[in-house]
């Protein structure tokens, strides 16, 4: 589970980031320049970043526990689906009109040759 969150949350970052980046340079931070300066300016960006991946985390953590969620717990269903005699009539109706349907095609092309 830490995974499929950790995976869902790389685009909301991504662009959270880009949001970040575009006001900042809205309000005069140049990019530009030498690898220092651009790192060094980056943290204008990563800084605010990482504080709302801190927030996300955190009201995600709340979420969770608010739900009452146990990791050692096996996992429960809401019902539990069975294949009952109306789905079996269905599969076996379903399938003797299919073939119905195919071999009545079959033998209506041998009786009109649509060539």
């Amino acid at each position: 589970m830490i995974v499929f969150i950790a995976i869902r949350f790389i685009p909301i970052l991504y662009d959270e980031f880009i949001a970040i980046r575009n006001a900042q340079k809205m309000r005069g931070v140049v990019f530009t320049g030498s690898w220092l300066i651009r790192m060094r300016r980056m943290t204008y960006v990563i800084i605010p970043v990482f504080l709302a991946a801190l927030q996300r985390a955190d009201d995600l953590a709340v979420a969770i526990e608010a739900r009452g969620y146990q990791p050692d717990r096996p996992r429960s269903f809401y019902s539990r689906s069975t294949f009952a005699s109306d789905e079996w009539i269905f599969l076996i109706g379903s399938t003797a009109l299919l073939l119905a349907l195919y071999f009545t095609s079959r033998w209506l092309n041998g009786i009109f040759d649509w060539s």
